[in-house]
């Protein structure tokens, strides 16, 4: 296993192990780390002299300029905020309804909603301008309850009292639901349109539930965070990958 492929698998437990980790890697490579919340130092050597961190759990950006030592300090991105602006005029988005990241999707096409042009996506991984077509997942919100206990939690109770039953059932959150696409004469390649809440996905997804509830638990005790931590196959894999400092000191 090479490097590179070494540093793409410690990248994703990042979430499960919790910690700050500091990566030796270019600072233009580090897209999609926020989730470190912690500082990444760039290599001498890197020209680079911002980064654009992306909250993997809400799809928020945020440019981060380096500092006098070639640091990047990364505060937690405030969920929501996103959702709070709704740039593109989403039907449901709030600062209580909010969750962007990769997911199933009604379909791939486009129709006019309301005078205005809107395409459609199956399955993508969704972020702030970027394939952002009104469908939300739940467990984005739900699984970021270790870090933002108070929103995720207000996310949660809020998208489950005004959808119910239609976006929840025996096993939890169903993946995704749009409630801008109310249309029913479309081409959907997941789910079904419900006239209350609009497209919903019809599969429950394991990756779903297990982030919810591994994350529930970290926020609960840090268990699963500890466990990670404590094992030696994951700490020599990191170190491996270039990692050091933060719990692995």
């Amino acid at each position: 296993m090479t490097k590179m492929m070494l540093r793409a698998a410690a990248l994703s437990l990042t979430a499960l192990s919790g910690g700050v980790l500091f990566a030796p890697a270019p600072a233009a490579a580090q897209v999609g780390q926020a989730s470190l919340r912690g500082t990444i130092t760039a290599p001498a050597d890197n020209p680079v002299v911002e980064v654009t961190p992306v909250e993997v759990a809400t799809g928020l950006r945020r440019t981060v300029p380096a500092d006098a030592a070639g640091g990047y300090n990364f505060a937690s991105l405030r969920a929501g905020t996103y959702a709070i602006a709704n740039p593109e005029g989403w039907v449901g988005y709030g600062p209580d309804v909010w969750g962007l990241t990769a997911c199933d999707g009604p379909g791939d096409f486009a129709i006019d909603i309301g005078g205005r042009r809107r395409e459609f996506f199956s399955y993508a991984a969704r972020g702030v301008g970027d394939r952002d077509d009104g469908t939300l997942a739940p467990t984005a919100a739900a699984a970021s309850i270790a870090f933002e206990p108070e929103l995720s939690s207000r996310a949660i109770e809020t998208m489950h009292a005004r959808y119910g039953a239609r976006i929840y059932g025996k096993y939890g959150f169903l993946d995704s639901f749009n409630p801008t696409l109310t249309a029913t004469s479309v081409p959907l390649k997941h789910g079904s349109v419900d006239p209350a809440a609009g497209w919903v996905d019809d599969d429950y997804l394991g990756i779903d539930q297990g982030a919810i509830v591994v994350m529930m638990e970290n926020w609960r005790t840090g268990l699963v965070w500890t466990t990670m931590r404590r094992n030696p196959h994951i700490r020599r894999g990191l170190q491996r990958a270039g990692f050091t400092g933060g719990w692995l000191t």
